[in-house]
Parts: C-alpha cells; sequence; structure tokens
C-alpha cells in the first residue's frame, strides 16, 4: 500500500511539475470547455422556450431577444464546428 501511495504521490508532484508553467493555459481551456457545453444546451432550451411559452402566448417583444440568443448559441456552434460535424465526428457537409 505505502508504496503505491508513492508512486501515485511522485507521478502527482510530476504532473504538477509540468502543468506549472501553463497552468493559465489549462483553467483557460477548462472554462472554454465548460462554456461551450452550457451554450450547446442553451440552445435548445431557447428554441423550447420560444415556442412553448412566447409563440404561444404571442410576445413578439421577447421573441426578437430569444431569436438574437439562440442565434448568438449557433453562432457559437459554428465557431466550435459543432454544427458542421455528425454524430460520429464525420462532416454532415460535401
Amino acid at each position: 500500500m505505502t508504496r503505491l501511495r508513492s508512486a501515485v504521490f511522485s507521478e502527482l508532484r510530476w504532473l504538477l511539475s509540468e502543468i506549472r508553467p501553463v497552468w493559465r493555459l489549462e483553467v483557460f481551456s477548462l472554462l472554454s470547455i465548460v462554456a461551450a457545453s452550457m451554450l450547446t444546451v442553451a440552445g435548445p432550451l431557447l428554441l423550447r422556450w420560444l415556442i412553448d411559452d412566447v409563440l404561444k402566448n404571442q410576445r413578439i417583444g421577447l421573441l426578437l431577444v430569444g431569436a438574437a440568443l439562440y442565434g448568438i448559441t449557433l453562432i457559437e456552434q459554428l465557431a466550435a464546428g459543432g454544427i458542421s460535424q455528425g454524430p460520429h465526428g464525420s462532416s454532415c457537409f460535401p
């Protein structure tokens, strides 16, 4: 057990020494992944809200706001390459 613990701590020390020079980039990368995931989930939720609530109650002002927000999520997906990729990573476009 102590050999395993010693090996794990040795590996963690090595990993931390390798990450130390680029830790800001690692944090930025993690935050970018979280933001992209949130925007990807936000698109369908916005569309559901637009259809079920805004259009049903004929709220034209909110329709413009919701459409703009949905457009932002689509632009983010285009920037990240999420729309042009199929379910298996292949391109949907010829």
